[in-house]
């Protein structure tokens, strides 16, 4: 297995002529040219894998489903939280990014008089565009909750509830923009 850096050793292998066979996990793997091990000296090979880039297209709406125009989006790298791009969005709410198909990226999606927007992490696909639709919440001006649903066994809930009956509840917690808190709790 190789470290951060790509690289992997091998010792002790007896003097004869090998190949090193490299893969990662998703991707094609690649066979390296044959390498002669040589006595008291260090052999070295490099093998390069065939990962590719592809497109990563944001798509920003409003809670009306329209475009969001000029709305700052940050791709940052799901694996150290370092920003690597940020994009203005286009008159029809879309930027895109273009990166490694092995890269975790997510977005923070920030627009005037909306909410900021986390995205899950996505992961392009090689040669191809991967679309992200985030639909920004206005800000709310003062604390707001709201219910998406009541679910049962992962399934939505009946219309009519029963009692003694465990459901999950699925809410959205709206925080006026630029309001600070450390926690909070919902009765």
């Amino acid at each position: 297995v190789t470290g951060a850096d790509g690289i992997g050793s091998f010792s002790n292998l007896p003097l004869d002529t090998y190949y090193v066979y490299a893969v990662k996990k998703g991707f094609e793997g690649k066979n390296s040219d044959p390498i002669t091990i040589q006595a008291r000296q260090s052999n070295t090979i490099t093998v390069i894998l065939p990962i590719g880039f592809g497109n990563l297209e944001v798509l920003v709406l409003n809670d009306e489903l329209q475009p969001v125009q000029g709305a700052v989006v940050e791709a940052i790298n799901a694996i150290d939280d370092e920003k690597a791009q940020e994009e203005i969005t286009s008159l029809e709410g879309k930027t895109i990014f273009n990166f490694r198909a092995d890269k975790k990226t997510y977005f923070k999606v920030d627009a005037e008089g909306f909410l900021p927007y986390y995205s899950i992490a996505v992961m392009p696909d090689a040669d191809s565009t991967v679309t992200t639709e985030i639909v920004l919440a206005k800000d709310p001006g003062q604390i707001q909750v709201k219910l998406l649903g009541l679910y049962l066994n992962k399934e939505s809930a009946p219309k009519e509830i029963s009692p003694g009956t465990k459901y999950l509840a699925k809410l959205l917690l709206l925080l006026p923009k630029n309001s600070f808190y450390d926690e909070a709790g919902l009765h």
